[in-house]
């Protein structure tokens, strides 16, 4: 949802708002925004910044998106690799993108980039968190869960068997700080606050 409080769907081709109905009878619709997308440039992450911006991530960089305006960053302007798979906006107005070559950290303009040679276990990077007391976590395809550390990567012990090795669809912490992490062995809740894979439960 937009600041707008439409609901927006990224879908390969673009990013769509919903319009809302205006009068009796009419059900709404949906409505492309004009990002304006090269014809090989896919959509594959979406992130709202509540200041304003739109963060839109694509296989050709990360765009951002206001009031009809963008800019695109790229691998010339410090991104791991433009082929971007996963964006979070944390509590300090930083954004990091997860890429299929590491993790970026994009503070203002200034972009800094984490790879496996400051501890990535791999360095596709699909889901990007930030739990409820600020620590940054980044689930990889096949390596494991790491958490951003001080300009390094840190694994969660136990994360880089399966079947957390493979933690791609879902990492979120609740209300009650318990995390929720979704692999192909099903759904898993541990108590936190801090990410720990040593006790909790199969719930699925």
């Amino acid at each position: 949802e937009d600041r707008y409080g439409r609901l927006l769907v990224a879908y390969s081709d673009g990013v769509y708002a919903f319009l809302r109905r205006t009068s009796r009878g009419d059900l709404g619709r949906w409505s492309q925004l004009s990002v304006k997308l090269s014809p090989s440039q896919r959509v594959f992450a979406l992130e709202q910044d509540p200041t304003g911006p739109l963060w839109i991530g694509t296989n050709k960089g990360v765009i951002k998106f206001e009031e009809g305006r963008q800019r695109t960053y790229a691998a010339i302007e410090g991104l791991a690799m433009p082929y971007v798979l996963a964006l979070r906006r944390d509590r300090d107005g930083n954004v990091w993108i997860g890429t299929a070559g590491g993790v970026s950290k994009l503070s203002g303009e200034t972009i800094v980039s984490f790879t496996r040679s400051d501890g990535l276990p791999d360095q596709d990077v699909v889901l990007i968190t930030e739990a409820r007391d600020g620590r940054i976590y980044a689930s990889t395809r096949l390596g494991g869960i790491v958490e951003m550390i001080n300009g390094r990567t840190e694994l969660i012990r136990g994360s880089n068997r399966p079947p957390f090795d493979s933690a791609q669809y879902l990492l979120v912490q609740d209300g009650h700080e318990a995390w929720w992490i979704a692999t192909t062995a099903g759904l898993f809740q541990f108590p936190g606050p801090r990410l720990q894979l040593q006790r909790g439960q199969n719930v699925r």
